[in-house]
């Protein structure tokens, strides 16, 4: 995923941060609970970011199945993780693009 770079131990956008190391995600310095899979999926999400994350690729290395088999699975941890993060951002922080997949949003 990371092309033999060196990966960093945090991500930030948009007032989210995510940390490798201890496996906490702030959202304005408020501590929010994630699994195990919401975690990897939003930490896909945000390395990735601002490209947009196809439904094929969150099957293939979140879940480790094809999007057949995946498919409501992806959106109900999506789901879960918009419900959560949306709640203390007050805003969509993760944008549907129609047909394409995701993107986590930087305000």
């Amino acid at each position: 995923m990371f092309n033999n770079r060196e990966k960093p131990e945090t991500y930030s956008i948009s007032g989210l941060t995510l940390n490798m190391n201890t496996r906490e995600v702030f959202l304005h310095e408020q501590l929010i609970d994630f699994t195990v899979l919401e975690f990897s999926l939003l930490h896909l999400l945000m390395s990735l970011s601002p490209q947009v994350v196809t439904r094929e690729l969150i099957a293939k290395k979140i879940f480790q199945c094809s999007l057949a088999n995946c498919n409501k699975r992806i959106s109900i941890h999506l789901l879960n993780i918009r419900k959560k993060l949306d709640e203390t951002a007050n805003k969509k922080l993760i944008k549907t693009i129609r047909g394409k997949g995701y993107s986590l949003l930087s305000y």
